[in-house]
């Protein structure tokens, strides 16, 4: 198969779920219909660097951070770009739009979006001057190209399909291109802040469409260009000395390489740069994080605004070549009621260090629903529905259990406590078949529907109508789907409408938040996710590292330092 799409939050603009975008008029940050914020006052872990971590640096040397996960490859139009993958993005490609450190829209490689009346179609007019690393000129064109690239591609094209209409994308004038929706959007250009807004060299695009094996060597625009490739091991980029922010602002990048080291294990990360063998490293599991905290001579930048870990189970008739009994909402209830939340917030929450989940947004977030309580630890509420289920669909039962398949990736120790864990709330009820896949297949298997429970991360997209392609009947059906659960309500597809053509002020705001609030409890009540934790991403940094949360747009706005364990490269530099 090929690489799916992997996390369109992360796409989007990466997971935080704490602000979203204004609908309203022109502001002076170059955007039309798209600005404001509406990001409520974070009580998590909040993205700021100690101020002994802001100086001045030398030129040159190399840093050597370490992701959690290896990528298929780095083609934006066709490449599953999880977190790891949007990490090592970040040093070669730019996005046409970013978010500033107050969760504001703001241009990039963009110079402007402007919105149409009726929202149908968004102008996107990059800055002139620009080149590729090859030497081709960003232009109108190649913002075209790359719009129709995913489109066409028959997996990341399932994100944009139900959204963008075909054909997907003209040239206006020499450095405006104009998108077409078939849905009203008044935020689209926050989706291009991530992997739908890098823009890669169309020639580039053309020769790996040809030779796939170029998806490996990534051309774009960025700081840095690739140096070395090795699958599984690190990728490594130099300076790209012919940046164009160099040249028209005058911005040195002070590092000569970035290594980005590929390492499951949360662990194994953090050993390595009590080691000294890393600069830096990110991290979501609770232990590592409170002990990073603790050692001399690192600091770290949390953020917890983010994504959310949960349980996530198929509702497809089939899974797995079989009649999946999640087919049954008797049996998605049961599985709830059971599953034990509790010692999975004991075991894994690292004292509180992360925080309890019981939906897909933070207490202190306007679209947090109070009532919406996430089920579990309730094995007697459980026993009446088995029982139910295995009289009505005893193919599904052995022994008086439901039959089961339970996926979660690895290799990772973290990932086999966690399986451990769960399969004990769950073995008096279900008979389980565990299933690790390694994390590389990880996403091409859910896509393809291939799991019929699995652990997951996902939702917390800065504008969260974003989020609506985990949720519509859209992306639920086919071969390949992002509606992992697989799960079409088309009432459930109506509000989601509604919440992308509804803006950020007033009534407007007010009427988008009770939206919000009513889908939580509709997602609730479908039993297809039960959330355990809000992810608290963790950046952690040797003290020689400068300057990480210190980025700016091309306007010289402040920049979000770290989303969802993504940050920017250009700015960070080793102490002098």
């Amino acid at each position: 198969m090929l690489a799916i799409l992997s996390v369109f939050a992360l796409v989007a603009a990466a997971c935080g779920g704490d602000s979203s975008e204004d609908g309203g008029t022109s502001g002076s940050d170059g955007t039309d219909q798209a600005g404001g914020d509406s990001s409520p006052e974070p009580t998590g872990a909040v993205d700021t660097q100690p101020e002994t971590a802001v100086g001045e640096v030398q030129q040159g040397g190399t840093l050597r951070f370490a992701v959690e996960a290896e990528t298929d490859g780095l083609n934006p139009t066709s490449s599953a770009m999880a977190v790891a993958a949007v990490q090592m993005s970040r040093a070669v490609f730019e996005p046409l739009a970013a978010y500033s450190e107050e969760g504001e829209l703001v241009p990039y490689l963009a110079e402007s979006f402007t919105a149409a009346d009726d929202l149908l179609s968004w102008d996107i007019t990059v800055r002139p001057g620009i080149t590729f690393h090859d030497g081709e000129p960003l232009n109108a064109a190649a913002v075209v190209a790359n719009v129709e690239g995913q489109f066409a591609d028959p997996l990341v094209g399932i994100a944009l399909r139900p959204l963008i209409a075909d054909p997907p994308a003209e040239v206006v004038d020499e450095l405006t291109a104009r998108v077409f929706l078939i849905k009203p959007s008044a935020v689209f250009p926050t989706a291009l802040t991530a992997q739908l807004g890098f823009v890669a060299s169309p020639a580039w695009l053309a020769a790996a469409a040809e030779d796939p094996s170029l998806n490996q060597e990534p051309v774009g625009t960025g700081p840095f260009r690739l140096k070395e490739r090795r699958i599984d091991a690190s990728t490594t980029f130099e300076r790209n000395d012919d940046w164009w922010q160099t040249e028209q602002l005058g911005r040195e990048i002070p590092l000569d390489e970035v290594e980005f080291v590929i390492e499951t294990d949360s662990n194994n990360r953090v050993n390595l740069i009590k080691a000294g063998a890393l600069e830096g490293l990110n991290t979501t599991v609770g232990d590592s994080i409170e002990e990073l905290r603790e050692i001399d001579d690192l600091y770290t930048i949390d953020r917890d605004l983010t994504d959310e870990s949960f349980l996530m189970i198929n509702s497809a008739e089939q899974a797995k070549g079989a009649d999946n009994p999640f087919n049954d909402i008797r049996a998605r209830r049961a599985l709830t009621l059971a599953t034990d939340r509790e010692g999975y917030q004991e075991f894994f929450g690292a004292n509180d260090t992360i925080r309890v989940a019981d939906q897909m947004f933070v207490p202190e977030d306007p679209r947090h629903n109070p009532d919406v309580k996430q089920e579990g630890n309730d094995p007697d509420a459980a026993a009446p529905l088995v029982a139910e289920f295995c009289t009505d669909l005893p193919q599904h039962c052995t022994d008086g259990k439901i039959n089961m398949q339970f996926t979660y990736a690895g290799p990772s120790q973290v990932q086999d406590d966690i399986a451990d864990l769960l399969i004990r709330g769950w073995e008096e009820y279900f008979n389980i078949q565990r299933d690790q896949v390694l994390q590389d297949d990880y996403i091409q298997a859910q896509a393809i529907g291939a799991f019929q429970v699995v652990t997951w991360r996902q939702f917390g997209a800065e504008e969260a109508s974003l989020d609506s392609t985990w949720l519509e009947c859209g992306t639920a059906s086919g071969l390949i789907t992002l509606n992992w659960p697989r799960f079409c309500d088309p009432e459930r597809d109506e509000l989601l409408d509604q919440t992308r053509v509804l803006g950020n002020e007033g009534d407007e705001l007010d009427q988008k938040n009770e939206i919000w609030r009513e889908l939580v409890e509709k997602i609730n009540q479908d039993y297809l996710y039960v959330f355990f934790q809000h992810t608290q991403w963790n950046l952690t940094f040797d003290d020689s590292v400068l300057n990480v949360c210190s980025a700016e747009s091309p306007d010289g706005v402040p920049l979000r330092c770290n989303t969802s364990g993504v940050f920017w490269v250009h700015q960070v530099g080793l102490a002098a």
